[in-house]
């Protein structure tokens, strides 16, 4: 009798560890990524360069450039090197402006506004950036951090028209 009970015991401990796996293997581990750009919603109405209003008094965010989430996705979706220099604008910046669901915003060169800048467009609510880069040698176009994306046919150029379509493409 005692030893079907601890085969009992066993068999009903290993039951549960079955009935977990399922709920594991269906997608309830949250994800990382999903939340970590909603703070960028902040920025929404002022330059990137600026500390965001809510926290312009109290205990600043600083600079939108500074957003360590806001660093890691731009490594994600460009590499290093140019996440390095995409984010230390060296040129007049626009605000941040809501297009849908999309967070966007750019800087140019001084002086060069159409040869070279970035343009940036965010999903807070997927954790996803994508940029545009304008620059001199052919060495321009999008780049993100999720595979699905889609460019317009004209997606070569940052201009506000070419990111408003790619917006408008990538609305999920």
């Amino acid at each position: 009798m005692r030893g079907l009970r601890l085969v009992g015991r066993g068999w009903a401990l290993g039951g549960v560890a079955i009935a977990l796996v399922p709920a594991v293997a269906a997608g309830q581990i949250p994800d990382p990524r999903r939340d970590r750009l909603q703070p960028v919603e902040q920025w929404v109405g002022v330059s990137a360069n600026e500390p965001p209003p809510e926290t312009a008094a109290g205990a600043g965010a600083g600079r939108l450039w500074d957003l360590p989430a806001l660093r890691q996705a731009a490594t994600e979706a460009m590499g290093t090197a140019l996440a390095r220099e995409a984010l230390k604008p060296a040129g007049p910046e626009t605000p941040v402006v809501r297009e849908g669901a999309m967070l966007r915003w750019s800087w140019c060169r001084r002086g060069d506004c159409a040869g070279f800048g970035y343009a940036f467009v965010v999903d807070p609510r997927r954790g996803d950036l994508f940029v545009c880069r304008n620059a001199e040698g052919g060495r321009q176009g999008w780049m993100g951090n999720d595979p699905r994306m889609h460019i317009p046919i004209r997606g070569r150029n940052c201009d506000d028209a070419n990111v408003s379509e790619f917006i408008r493409l990538n609305s999920r």
